[in-house]
């Protein structure tokens, strides 16, 4: 069995391991319901079209946001382990 702090490429599988890119998709569309609700307010019309545009673009927005800052935690974290390993205390 392989250490988990080895250099190999991180899957997208491995980031999605507790659930949050689904976490994220869930939030993502919270937020397409309350940019709907207020364009309601405003006195707007939803239709079909602009419903699936602006969900499309919370999601794609909120994956190219996540997506890089997962990556950049997953190594934050591995060389906190490679220093707690040497013995190095942050």
């Amino acid at each position: 069995m392989e250490p988990c702090y080895s250099r190999k490429p991180v899957p997208l599988s491995a980031l999605d391991r507790d659930g949050n890119l689904d976490a994220a998709f869930v939030v993502g569309s919270v937020m397409t319901i309350g940019i709907l609700g207020i364009n309601l307010l405003f006195g707007n019309r939803e239709t079909a079209g602009f419903i699936w545009i602006t969900f499309s673009s919370v999601i794609n927005a909120g994956v190219l946001l996540a997506l890089p800052i997962a990556l950049i935690v997953s190594v934050i974290v591995q060389g906190t382990r490679k220093s707690h390993r040497e013995g190095v205390t942050l």
